[in-house]
């Protein structure tokens, strides 16, 4: 998902895993769906969010130990020691970190370098076997050798899970994207593959919402697609 600041691309992505539920006075309207699942009305908040993970613009490690990150989400689904054992270990080399943290996997998440914490987060993110993962800006905090490490990580990724991303950077949406939208402050969004150069609009997928109300400096009220929005 691509569009200028504000337009409400992170608060589209709060409605798929029901962030929106921790912000005061949020409603939503409209249908979301995983499969004939309705995420608007779910009441297992907990199984939502394993199907539908999520990845923020700031590496957010937990703290604790590099192991007891990627290990705190199995761990709350009651899975045996062996089996989270094997998955972290598992997650870690998937995200290419297990070589670099093998012999350190009990210290601190916060002793690794930027990059390494996104990807730790995002090894955190897949050891729960998630059928879909929301990307934040993902990039937006690293310097160029980790983005490309992250973005390379994102094309392995993709391959196994549905990958929703939020950017700012065009050639980044370029370059991972198989489709975009294109979202705006005008009643409107652009959805489709990528052309020559930008998204095509796809008739059949245009997304139409009424445009977000006006809002004081410092309280950013948005309205995304299905309807979202703050009393």
């Amino acid at each position: 998902m691509i569009g200028p600041s504000g337009c409400g691309k992170s608060t589209l992505l709060q409605i798929f895993n029901r962030m929106y539920d921790l912000t005061p006075g949020t409603r939503v309207m409209g249908s979301v769906r995983i499969g004939h699942e309705e995420i608007t009305t779910t009441t297992r908040l907990q199984e939502l969010r394993r199907r539908v993970g999520m990845v923020f613009q700031r590496a957010n490690p937990f703290p604790m130990s590099i192991y007891d990150n990627v290990a705190y989400g199995p761990r709350l689904m009651g899975w045996s020691e062996s089996r989270i054992e094997s998955t972290v270990e598992e997650s870690l080399a998937f995200t290419g970190l297990w070589d670099d943290v093998a012999d350190r996997l009990h210290r601190s998440a916060h002793l690794l370098s930027g990059g390494q914490q996104q990807r730790l987060c995002i090894a955190r993110c897949i050891a729960v076997t998630p059928e879909v993962i929301l990307m934040d800006e993902p990039c937006s905090a690293l310097d160029p050798i980790s983005t490309l490490r992250v973005e390379e990580l994102i094309k392995d990724l993709v391959q196994r899970y549905t990958i929703v991303i939020v950017t700012h950077n065009m050639q980044q949406a370029r370059r991972l994207a198989d489709y975009t939208a294109f979202m705006l402050i005008e009643p409107f969004h652009r959805y489709g593959s990528w052309s020559n150069s930008a998204p095509r609009q796809s008739s059949s997928q245009t997304l139409r919402t009424r445009a977000p109300p006006t809002t004081s400096a410092g309280g950013s009220a948005k309205r995304a697609a299905g309807g979202i929005s703050r009393r």
